[in-house]
């Protein structure tokens, strides 16, 4: 790596972040990826001398990015690219496929120790595309047979591949179930406890996943991730609610953390698309004259980038309220009170957050932290909720 993170062909040498409940991954560009249990300040542990040119930052649907975010700003690195964990999921597998790919919508499945989030995403050769996402609570695996959850899913990423083979067996063959799949000093977990425990979070995955099978083209792969995705009963049962057959393609541990550092290299192109316009009424001086008017910040249907003005807030002004247009219809409604800032000048954008909507990011002209306002959901008919 060259001490500006460049490397000569002019793609950034990136760090890519996965920061799961229990879990987290850490990929570099170059050598090897960490895994390592989750804890508070372990991601600066974990990047302690590294000199990324992009860090890249995986962002669960309906998680909480803005604390990985927050945790980064103190570590001198660049600004940390949040990007859908769906579209890292997808940017990971998509390193793997040979070229040229032919265009199509895949389904991502990642059932994690917590949530399960099922995803459909456009692939092609320039990269990936979020076209919609859903996710919904996972039954509590480890309640089944009195373990902690955070061991079991330690134990599933330590163990995914021996996990996958006895559990495809057991599923096949009634011995294999009292096969233990998971040790740890006394505690024994056999094929069969862990078959009966993730039946109902097979269950719950098939639901969201069937939401989406009428937008699935007959040549969409289902691409599984997360500590339980790629096992029999989950991927049997995805496979059963969307078509049985549709290949299935298990990502490894650290794959969603990889496609985030593609996706803050530059190696892959992501894309969200905005589902509603979002806007900040402003003073402008016109002829002499202050004048009133929304600046829009991003436009429903496309995706959000930084937007070519730059804001002032002066001492004493009011927080301004962000407006919302619907899905790009109908006139500006309030959705929420903006953040307090200091006085000074801005760059504005909205990034990728635990809703829809996203986040509010203010980035002071001068230097220093950004100023962000998590921004909440609409409510029902696309009002503010």
């Amino acid at each position: 790596m060259t001490g500006d993170g460049v490397r000569g062909d002019g793609v950034r040498e990136a760090v890519g972040l996965d920061v799961g409940a229990v879990l987290t991954k850490v990929v570099p560009a170059r050598g090897r990826a960490v895994v390592a249990p989750t804890a508070p300040g372990g991601v600066a542990a974990l990047l302690a001398g590294v000199r990324p040119g992009a860090v890249g930052v995986a962002v669960p649907h309906g998680g909480d990015g803005d604390v990985v975010v927050r945790e980064l700003a103190g570590l001198g690195l660049p600004d940390p690219v949040p990007v859908p964990a769906a579209l890292c999921a997808a940017a990971g597998w998509l390193d793997r496929l040979p070229r040229p790919v032919e265009p199509a919508v895949h389904l991502v499945c990642e059932v994690g120790a917590r949530t399960t989030a099922v995803a459909l995403c456009a692939v092609d050769d320039r990269g990936v595309r979020l076209v919609r996402v859903e996710r919904a609570g996972s039954p509590d695996v480890a309640d089944a047979f009195g373990v902690p959850r955070d061991w079991l899913a330690r134990q599933g990423a330590a163990r995914a591949r021996r996990l996958a083979v006895v559990l495809d067996r057991a599923v096949r063959q009634h011995r294999y179930r009292a096969t233990p799949v998971y040790l740890d000093h006394d505690r024994a977990v056999t094929a069969g406890a862990v078959l009966d425990a993730l039946a109902p979070v097979a269950r719950r995955a098939a639901e969201v996943a069937a939401r989406f099978a009428d937008e699935l083209d007959h040549g969409s792969a289902v691409v599984l991730s997360g500590v339980f995705g790629a096992t029999a009963p989950v991927r049997d049962a995805v496979l059963g609610a969307v078509g049985r057959w549709r290949t299935p393609s298990a990502l490894a541990v650290d794959d969603v953390a990889r496609g985030a550092m593609l996706v803050a290299s530059g190696a892959v192109l992501a894309r969200v698309d905005h589902p509603h316009t979002l806007g900040l009424p402003v003073r402008r001086i016109s002829g002499g004259l202050l004048t009133s008017s929304v600046l829009t910040l991003v436009e429903a249907g496309r995706p959000p980038t930084p937007v070519d003005a730059v804001v002032r807030v002066e001492a004493g002004d009011d927080p301004a309220p962000v407006l919302l247009r619907p899905r790009g219809e109908g006139p500006w409604q309030p959705l929420t009170t903006g953040p307090v800032a200091p006085p000074g000048e801005y760059r504005v954008e909205v990034r990728a957050g635990r809703t829809t909507t996203g986040v509010l990011v203010l980035r002071p002209v001068a230097g220093g932290p950004p100023v962000t306002c998590p921004l909440p959901e609409p409510g029902p008919g696309g009002a503010p909720g």
